[in-house]
């Protein structure tokens, strides 16, 4: 199963909706499963900074998440495509992860049934 594990090692992600795509692929999501090494308490919540990066250097405006009750399945879609580094919080802990979006264009065709036509570029 694709995952990524945080730095510190204390939280994982499991990803169900590999590859993960921004911008969103139609009738799928990007579902992650997140698992905590660490107990979380009753009420919790994990609250993700995501901001995208282009070899060590960010790039673009942060943005933030919340999942109620904590690391749990959750979907979580990026306004783009590309490496994001995840600052995550949850249970007074603090960890980081970086994980990868596609690129997935998604066309019409123009001859026979309407459906849509898969155009995948990843981009690193």
């Amino acid at each position: 199963m694709p995952h990524a594990i945080s730095r510190g090692g204390n939280l994982a992600a499991l990803v169900f909706g590999h590859p993960l795509t921004a911008p969103p692929t139609p009738g799928r999501a990007n579902k992650i499963l997140w698992v905590s090494r660490i107990p979380v308490g009753p009420g919790e919540e994990l609250r993700i900074r995501a901001r995208r990066h282009v070899g060590a250097k960010p790039v673009g405006q942060a943005f933030v998440l919340t999942v109620a009750g904590g690391p749990r399945p959750s979907i979580v879609n990026m306004p783009g495509p590309g490496c994001w580094r995840l600052r995550l919080q949850w249970s007074g802990h603090l960890d980081t992860l970086d994980i990868h979006y596609r690129y997935v264009a998604w066309q019409r065709r123009s001859s026979g049934p309407r459906r849509a036509a898969r155009v995948d570029r990843s981009v690193n």
